[in-house]
């Protein structure tokens, strides 16, 4: 009786550490897909407040961080005018990027500061970065910035 008993408790034990396994492997996969969208080389395309021709063809690139389990971090960089940036955005889309951002500090005229801040605004505070037919919409609710992917997955 008592090794049927411990038999069977064995067997559940068993199972649920079967089941919570293909748990945590089924969430870093969703991750990867999550974040795979992200990845290649952006350009700016649209920005609020500016008119598209008064927007310069910067160019962001989002790649996988490679210390780290493919997909579940990625790796920001880009030129925002004037500075380049960088920054990290975790597989559970923890945002904004202001917490963790660092950029270069020189300065440019008036015009390209103007744009490069208000590009900085929009990722610095975003709270929601989304992947449509090839375009990345970043904003924080009031302003917003598109891009173009060059390359990468689509």
């Amino acid at each position: 009786m008592k090794k049927s008993i411990l038999s069977f408790t064995a067997t559940i034990l068993a199972a649920l550490s079967l089941f919570a396994f293909a748990g945590c492997r089924s969430n870093k996969v969703s991750a990867y897909k999550d974040n795979i969208e992200l990845i290649g080389k952006w350009q700016l395309s649209k920005l609020s407040g500016f008119k598209d021709a008064e927007v310069p063809e910067l160019i962001m690139d989002i790649s996988a961080v490679e210390d780290v389990e493919f997909g579940e971090e990625l790796s920001v960089s880009g030129n925002g005018g004037v500075n380049t940036f960088f920054a990290t955005i975790n597989a559970n889309h923890e945002f904004p990027l202001g917490a963790n951002m660092g950029m270069t500090k020189m300065m440019g005229s008036p015009e390209e500061m103007a744009i490069e801040d208000a590009l900085m605004a929009v990722l610095s505070t975003a709270d929601d970065w989304s992947v449509y037919n090839g375009m990345l919409t970043i904003t924080n609710g009031k302003e917003t910035a598109v891009y173009i992917k060059l390359y990468g997955e689509k």
